[in-house]
């Protein structure tokens, strides 16, 4: 997959570099690709350095994000499988959700007739269509041998899920920063934006970063 990715993004390089196109949308083109790309082209030093950097502790970030995410996700399931002497790792999504809060399928299946009494307290029918679209089938099933072992996948569980939407956010984050790249890149290639003065930094002794402009 990573080598896919990176043929992609060199052949779109090539692409860009090749066509026939006005500076501005060149250099613009540049540094929606890859951010930095069009400012170092056009010798602004500082910005190029700005994304660059940028676009790098970001895909570290993501990269760092997403892997943690996978090792929880194993590790809760192993974790569950452990406890009930059985492999869990095919069970569909909603049942390992469901397994973060019910100590056993059983537990699970004998709060359905409640449920569907509220959800259709006047409709006998639909609570038993309810009951049985609902329930655990014994191929699915589970018990933990404790509460602590399910407050244990519980919590490992949670932990994956907070790690996969921080993922996502740093992916929105890269995303934005390839469209500030862009945008940035297309008014200082634009003479009327010339006189403004780009500042960008990343000071490493600080773990600062900075980006701003000077008219």
């Amino acid at each position: 997959m990573k080598r896919i990715i990176l043929l992609s993004v060199l052949i779109a390089a090539a692409a860009v570099s090749s066509l026939d196109i006005s500076p501005v949308a060149g250099a613009t083109g540049k540094s929606l690709l890859l951010p930095g790309w069009g400012l170092y082209g056009m010798n602004e030093e500082n910005g190029a350095k700005a994304f660059f950097s940028s676009e790098a502790l970001l895909i570290s970030a993501t990269a760092s994000l997403f892997v943690n995410s996978e090792n929880n996700r194993v590790n809760a399931l192993n974790k569950a499988s452990y406890s009930l002497s059985k492999d869990v790792s095919s069970y569909p999504e909603n049942v390992l959700l469901k397994m973060e809060s019910y100590l056993s399928s059983d537990d699970y299946n004998a709060s359905l007739p409640s449920k569907a009494r509220e959800a259709y307290p006047d409709d006998p029918e639909k609570q038993l269509e309810y009951i049985t679209s609902k329930s655990i089938p014994d191929s699915l099933s589970w018990s933990f041998k404790s509460e602590d072992d399910m407050r244990s996948y519980s919590f490992v569980r949670a932990e994956y899920r907070r790690l996969r939407e921080f993922a996502a956010y740093s992916v929105t984050a890269l995303a934005l920063n390839h469209l500030v790249s862009a945008a940035v890149t297309y008014f200082r290639a634009d003479d009327y934006f010339k006189k403004i003065e780009f500042i960008g930094g990343f000071g490493l002794k600080s773990a600062g970063f900075t980006i701003g402009v000077r008219f």
